[in-house]
């Protein structure tokens, strides 16, 4: 075994075994690249990565390679899950290599981690040869490698340096985003015209965004499609639930296998508000779907969340997942109405005489064609499922990674306080509060600042920007669900916390660690959106909420700067999304509601399920000197509007939520 045998990283622990002399990410492996003089091979990945695998089959286990590595680099084997701000600057260099990204990342650098060479996967022979070029080179022309290394170091300061000039107009910004995207939509199975395909949770959220505001119809109408064709591509786990973490063609159908829970959060909060927005049940059926799977395979003893779910089982792909049609016979028979809408040995076919489920068609079609509402005929499909989840039991299970993410945990949060609207799961609400104190107490033992993982070694010391963020961000939405203030005052606390921590002289955003990184020589701003937010956009809109709520204009001003700096260099939506309606909702009239009385939690909750994207709706229960609550208790029940600066005169005289509802679109139709 190798120095990872004791590393509580599973990825770290799966490369235990290779005869590759792994170092995890220390500083000893890299004082000993310095002593002995040599490169450095950074290789980068996580434990649900199918290409990580395969790569670790076919290369690191091989005697070969290993003896080529060890003998003439120093090998330091890092888990991205535990250090993404490492994974963002080596990708990053990858693109300014002018390379294609992803995991496996295999990075050769020098021994103060300057980049000279990367890229993913790398098949034996490429990846031997290579090794013994760059060897070759050092040896022999050494000034070459660092002339490169000097450019790579310049390249990278420039490319976290660059700003953007003015923002456009934001309306035409929008237009020109919204107008040149939609003409590369796939307007048959939904999301863009590409393959391979990913579920892009602030691209949805955007144009639901548009459609409501703007009354654009076709933008919902793409969500709706997209989200139906996710829901019955073999992407979405159609038996147990959960969503993989890409498609590799068009039609949703055959996905790597990984289940990640960023996405899953991510796509549980879509689900539900398009099914709040819409009333389509087959919307708030793929989120039940999705939290069903997190509650019985995901969560913890801890009440946290595990990170991931591999792609593989005994290194093949997908076995878990698919079925023969004699196995699927057997256990719903050849003759079933499953066996036609899932397509066994139709359009299902994928490899090996495997299918992998796939409905060519929405519920409400199937019920059309089939007979019965779509409401039984899917209470049915729940039904006989059970004996094929039964069935998998029975078959050996893709290894969880119990790594407990303090981003994507609070992604979590945020993603069950809109579950809780559409749901009439009276216990989420409760489960997000405990979620968000376990997540409060996870911390470095020395500092006290948030840690990301769990499985830090305990010198461990880098503070990520995006635990801030996404922990405010849950903070401020549970605040927004019960009305209880000490949440918010939790929110105020990590936002100060991060200002002190994260600020950067030379910008309005944050950095993307609190450390500075000496080896690169400059600090990334994490600012691109992607699967996941940035964690700029989210800290922007949740100081420009805070901003408003405690009345603090120099949080809202902040806001203001880091939505100018970033929509700047915005050149399409991909990378931009949820900067793009954070800025939507900071330029329009946002309306802000309190709701003060008696019933004011029960109204609340009626009043969110019919609400519009941008209406804030805040529970009053007690006194409260807060800004917005100020002198506005009663018991009585009253509610008070406000359209950012305007506030309305107090409504009185409703009896329930819907009629509530209707007083206030009176009321703001005329100062919207």
């Amino acid at each position: 075994m190798n120095r990872l045998a004791s590393a509580q990283s599973l990825y770290l622990r799966q490369h235990a075994n290779n005869p590759v002399h792994w170092w995890p990410w220390c500083d000893e492996a890299w004082n000993q690249a310095k002593i002995q003089n040599k490169l450095v091979i950074v290789s980068i990945g996580y434990s649900a990565c199918h290409w990580c695998h395969v790569m670790e089959r076919e290369v690191f286990e091989h005697i070969s390679s290993a003896e080529i590595m060890n003998q003439h680099f120093i090998c330091i084997k890092v888990d991205r899950e535990e250090h993404p701000h490492i994974d963002a600057v080596y990708m990053d260099a990858v693109h300014v290599m002018g390379r294609q990204g992803g995991w496996p990342l295999n990075m050769i650098t020098t021994s103060q981690g300057i980049p000279v060479f990367g890229g993913t996967y790398f098949p034996k022979h490429i990846w031997e040869k290579t090794l013994q070029d760059l060897f070759s080179i050092q040896t022999h022309q050494p000034e070459e490698l660092h002339k490169y290394a000097d450019h790579m170091r310049e390249a990278l300061n420039e490319w976290y340096s660059k700003r953007g000039g003015e923002a456009s107009d934001l309306h035409a910004l929008f237009e020109d985003v919204l107008v040149s995207w939609s003409k590369k939509w796939d307007r048959y199975y939904g999301g863009d015209l590409r393959a391979p395909k990913f579920p892009m949770a602030d691209e949805y959220l955007l144009l639901l965004a548009a459609s409501q505001r703007e009354h654009e119809p076709e933008f919902s109408q793409h969500v709706q499609r997209t989200l139906h064709r996710i829901h019955a591509g073999g992407i979405f786990d159609a038996v147990g639930g959960g969503i993989c973490r890409y498609s590799v063609d068009e039609r949703w159908h055959i996905p790597h296998f990984e289940k990640m829970l960023y996405d899953n959060a991510n796509m549980l909060l879509v689900y539900s508000r398009t099914a709040q927005i819409t009333k389509d049940p087959e919307f708030l059926w793929a989120a039940e779907d999705i939290y069903q799977w997190l509650q019985r395979e995901m969560r913890l003893k801890s009440g946290l969340y595990a990170a991931s779910l591999d792609a593989d089982v005994n290194g093949v792909e997908g076995s878990y997942y698919a079925w023969t049609a004699s196995e699927w016979n057997m256990h719903l028979g050849d003759d079933s109405e499953w066996t036609k809408i899932f397509q066994i040995e139709g359009a299902a076919r994928w490899e090996h005489d495997l299918n992998v489920l796939y409905r060519e068609k929405s519920w409400q079609d199937c019920a059309e064609q089939w007979g019965g509402k779509r409401e039984e005929i899917y209470a049915r499909w729940r039904e006989d499922r059970k004996l094929l989840l039964n069935a998998r039991k029975d078959r050996p299970a893709p290894s969880r990674d119990d790594k407990m993410v303090l981003s994507w945990n609070a992604m979590l949060i945020s993603a069950l306080i809109k579950y809780e609207v559409v749901s009439s799961d009276s216990e989420v609400l409760k489960e997000a509060q405990i979620m968000f104190d376990k997540l409060s107490d996870m911390t470095h033992p020395a500092s006290g600042w948030l840690a990301h993982t769990n499985t830090l070694a305990e010198d461990a010391t880098d503070v990520l920007l995006e635990d801030y963020a996404f922990l405010s961000r849950a903070a401020l939405d549970i605040f927004k669900c019960c009305g209880d203030v000490n949440y918010l005052d939790a929110a105020c606390r990590l936002v100060k916390q991060l200002i002190l921590q994260f600020s950067d002289d030379t910008s309005s955003l944050f950095r993307q660690c609190a450390s500075i990184q000496d080896w690169i020589g400059a600090q990334r701003m994490d600012i691109e959106d992607n699967v996941i937010s940035s964690a700029n956009s989210v800290v922007c809109g949740v100081l420009f909420e805070l901003g408003y709520l405690i009345d603090d204009a120099s949080w809202t001003n902040r806001a203001y700067a880091m939505r100018k700096e970033a929509l700047s260099q915005v050149r399409g939506v991909h990378g931009s999304a949820r900067w793009l309606w954070e800025s939507w909702w900071m330029q329009e009239h946002r309306i802000w509601i309190v709701v003060s009385g008696e019933y004011a939690l029960k109204r609340t909750r009626e009043l969110r399920v019919i609400a519009p994207f941008h209406w804030e709706i805040l529970p009053l229960t007690s006194e409260s000197e807060l800004a917005i609550f100020k002198n506005r208790f009663t018991p009585n029940e009253t509610t008070y509007v406000c359209v950012h600066e305007l506030c309305l005169e107090p409504i009185t005289g409703y009896h329930s939520g819907s009629d509530l509802f209707d007083k206030i679109m009176n009321m703001v139709k005329h100062v919207e």
